[in-house]
């Protein structure tokens, strides 16, 4: 083999191989990229829960003809129960998402004792009127609770 021939058979990719490696490359980051969940709290998923926990306070109040209750705190929140003399939580409260903040406002002068909960349903369904806000850092929504029971969601 003479040393012309020699040069010619040099190895090395041509511009299409690496076009082709890039594309794939970039093909596997954006699927790993879409498959990865999303950690921050869902504004919808959270609105759900605490709408189905009023609801369902609602609900066993009128079915066990005792008073039901929503206990809100900091970071969770649980359902209680009328035991006389005293309301008893109904066991593992429901977490909130880190970043998420709650806040109850009442629609009207209530007076209660502190050791009732937030949200008291009594046996007929009914509840004095409050607005809920659910605040994160991509979100801030409204669940207005009429004197009905009814959860009015808003987003605001």
């Amino acid at each position: 083999m003479t040393r012309t021939a020699r040069l010619s058979t040099q190895s090395g990719m041509t511009l299409v191989e690496v076009l082709m490696v890039v594309f794939i490359i970039g093909l596997t980051t954006g699927l790993v990229v879409l498959t990865v969940p999303d950690r921050r709290p869902d504004s919808d998923t959270i609105s759900r829960q605490l709408t189905g926990l009023i609801e369902q306070a609602r609900d066993q109040a009128i079915f066990t003809g005792q008073p039901v209750g929503l206990v809100l705190e900091e970071d969770a929140f649980d359902l209680a129960v009328w035991r006389d003399p005293a309301w008893v939580e109904r066991g593992k409260p429901q977490a909130l998402p880190q970043g998420v903040a709650v806040e109850l406002t009442y629609n009207a002068v209530i007076e209660r004792p502190e050791t009732w909960p937030d949200l008291v349903f009594d046996p007929t369904g009914l509840v004095d009127p409050v607005s809920i806000t659910l605040r994160g850092s991509r979100f801030d929504i409204e669940l207005m609770i009429e004197a009905s029971g009814e959860v009015v969601y808003a987003r605001r």
